[in-house]
């Protein structure tokens, strides 16, 4: 029989003490490990592990109960294949925050340079795991991973990132100032539209040939005739594709190497330079 560590973050119950975990058979429901439970042990915050003796195997449902609170969390799942010992970490399904099932903490912070940007959506990834988190007050984003490396994206309207990669080891907080962007303004009653473009890796993409061309007025338009043309811009260093003059309420249709992607829309209120709505380019 091998020791085998059982892991659960959950930030929710941060500073819980005597809590058990059960680990439940999914097909009788009987608990596998001490009858009453393996004492939790907090060693970070949020973070919890136990030591779990019993010789078992397979998948098993993770069930947190304590004396005061009664149950906690159930729903989690945790694997142990062939007795093995080692550190096995289950989320808890009503709490998880971050990317994976990881014991770090890491608090991202996104500014214009000096102030916060809430809103700002940012997103880590690393191999085929991805976790995307809108900044809250101050701009910080939090993530909940493993060690590693991580690439960092990061979007918020009127800003400019050119990513980056965090290597995590341990509770991490980091700051990440954003570039403003920079696009040519429009006549008046018009307004200046512009995309990011992007990698597969998030990354800005220089030199895309993006095109737009307008498909339909605002409802109740007079006055205008618009040539139904294809406009190109081509995405700059920073990956951005801009165009001037686009019309409030208008619909756009975004084309790339003859492949219709999307269609967009210019709201009717719109002034000075805005975000147009985002895109998947299937051939970038």
């Amino acid at each position: 029989m091998a020791n085998k560590t059982i892991g659960i973050f959950s930030g929710t119950y941060a500073g819980t003490s005597g809590a058990k975990m059960l680990l439940k058979s999914p097909v009788t429901g009987a608990v596998m490990n001490t009858s009453g439970g393996d004492e939790l042990t907090e060693v970070s915050a949020g973070f919890f592990t136990c030591t779990v003796s019993q010789a078992i195997s397979g998948w098993f449902a993770v069930v947190v109960i304590d004396s005061a609170n009664g149950l906690l969390i159930e729903g989690g799942w945790v694997s142990i294949p062939s007795d093995a010992a080692g550190l096995y970490v289950v989320d808890d399904p009503t709490a998880q925050t971050g990317v994976g099932y990881g014991p770090r903490t890491v608090l991202i912070t996104v500014t214009d340079g000096t102030d916060g940007l809430p809103g700002s959506v940012v997103t880590l990834s690393r191999g085929g795991l991805s976790r995307t988190v809108v900044a809250g007050t101050g701009g910080v984003a939090r993530f909940n991973v493993t060690d590693g490396d991580w690439d960092v994206a990061i979007e918020s309207a009127g800003y400019d990132f050119s990513g980056a990669v965090l290597t995590v080891a341990g509770n991490t907080t980091q700051t990440y100032p954003l570039d403003p962007i920079t696009i040519s303004p429009s006549s008046p009653g018009f307004v200046t539209g512009y995309w990011v473009v992007r990698s597969v890796n998030g990354t800005p993409y220089a030199g895309v040939a993006v095109l737009v061309r307008a498909v339909r007025p605002v409802a109740g338009s007079t006055g205008t005739i618009h040539a139904g043309e294809n406009r190109t811009a081509t995405s700059d260093a920073n990956g951005i594709a801009s165009f001037t003059n686009l019309i409030p309420g208008w619909l756009y249709r975004v084309t790339i190497d003859g492949v219709v992607s999307a269609e967009v829309a210019i709201a009717p209120n719109a002034t000075g330079t805005v975000s147009l709505g985002s895109a998947v380019l299937p051939t970038v």
